[in-house]
């Protein structure tokens, strides 16, 4: 008897230990504080990823002294990374700051360093600027996911302010950021200075007025849904 019972429960335990490992993947241990949070981002490219391999999913990251989209001859250090800076060795990192286009692309370039939640901005036209920003949410209220919306801020021929944050259609699925693309094209469109700026987005430092505006509605729309 106790031999049968003993086979039972070897086998039993052989049926769960699979799974449990697979929960522990996903999940992390309570038990270590050394181990990865695991991230499952469904974006573009669909990838796992964790906090010790960002650089190889591409999801987002703080920037590193290694990391040369943030840094330049001049980079100045602010904590463990590196800020571009402007002819005057200053770092660059409010739209009151740039004066030019070289200003411009440090700006660009210190979003990212400054918050890990930025993950591309685009400034290359006139007629419109666009960043790309990461929201975390639950898949079906359960699995972890970050996100990815697309803000484009453009005017159109007559000069009207046009505003599209999208989403993945996927995001359907997604709790906690339901609201988000609402709240970001509300918050932009009813922007009188997004509006005036746009007028004039040849203007480098417009153009950098408009993109602090994007990445400020897409933090307040983070931290409202969170």
């Amino acid at each position: 008897m106790n031999i049968t019972r003993t086979i039972s429960t070897l086998a039993l335990l052989a049926l769960v230990a699979p799974f449990g490992a697979q929960a522990a993947a996903l999940y992390g241990s309570s038990s270590s504080s050394s181990s990865a949070a695991v991230v499952v981002d469904v974006g573009a490219d669909t990838s796992v990823s964790s906090d010790d391999n960002d650089m190889a999913t591409g999801s987002p990251s703080q920037g590193s002294a290694g990391d040369d989209s943030n840094m330049n001859g001049s980079g100045s250090v602010q904590g463990s990374a590196m800020l571009r800076t402007n002819a005057l060795g200053v770092a660059v990192v409010s739209s009151s700051q740039v004066t030019s286009d070289q200003d411009l692309d440090a700006y660009t370039a210190n979003l990212r360093t400054n918050d890990s939640m930025v993950a591309e901005a685009d400034i290359s036209g006139d007629d419109h600027v666009a960043l790309d920003y990461w929201h975390t949410g639950r898949v079906f209220g359960i699995f972890p996911v970050k996100v990815k919306t697309h803000t484009l801020v453009s005017h159109g021929a007559g000069g009207e302010l046009s505003v599209k944050a999208q989403m993945p259609w996927w995001n359907l699925f997604v709790m906690d950021t339901e609201r988000v693309s609402s709240s970001i094209e509300s918050e932009l469109s009813r922007s009188e200075q997004v509006s005036a700026d746009m007028k004039m987005a040849a203007n480098a430092q417009a153009r950098a007025r408009v993109l602090e505006a994007i990445l400020n509605a897409n933090m307040q729309a983070r931290v409202s849904a969170e």
